[in-house]
């Protein structure tokens, strides 16, 4: 699934017109971004399951970190 994830961020990122060469160390800088918004989003969804947030808490969450 996370590489799922990685593989469709760069090709969306590739195929927006905004493709550029990417040096080892941005793409992995990138790919530990994505690890980590992964993480955050796994606690955030651990949370709602365990009744420790409400649904508005991670709606709210969510369109955060969408922008």
């Amino acid at each position: 699934m996370k590489w799922l994830m990685i593989l469709l961020t760069i090709g969306l990122a590739s195929g927006s017109g905004l493709s550029k060469e990417i040096s080892a160390k941005d793409l992995s800088r990138e790919i530990l971004e994505l690890k980590s918004y992964a993480a955050e989003a796994k606690l955030v969804l651990r949370n709602y399951r365990d009744c420790k947030v409400t649904a508005k808490f991670v709606k709210i969450h969510s369109e955060k970190a969408r922008s």
